[in-house]
């Protein structure tokens, strides 16, 4: 799992469309796609449900919870960064 791939997920729920994220990220919806992909591969379940005429994202339940848990392991993520660039934080 990439810290990119959690942000890209939470800016596509947030927009509310795959090429509404896109658009706001100058990017191809495709990219998109495949970064919620690989994200769902490396966890091994969906986020979003997908079929022939859902235009809008719509969550799977194991993607409601896990985009309830995205800010804190945004925050995980990004102190595990600052540790590796030896970054010291208060605490």
């Amino acid at each position: 799992m990439k810290k990119s791939e959690v942000e890209i997920f939470m800016l596509m729920v947030q927009m509310g469309d795959i090429h509404q994220a896109a658009q706001r990220l100058a990017t191809d919806p495709l990219l998109i796609t495949a970064s919620i992909c690989a994200l769902e591969n490396s966890l091994g379940f969906n986020l979003i449900k997908r079929g022939r005429n859902i235009r809008k994202v719509i969550l799977t339940e194991k993607g409601l919870v896990f985009y309830q848990l995205a800010p804190e392991l945004m925050r995980l993520l990004n102190a595990i960064a600052d540790i590796r660039l030896g970054i010291k934080k208060p605490g």
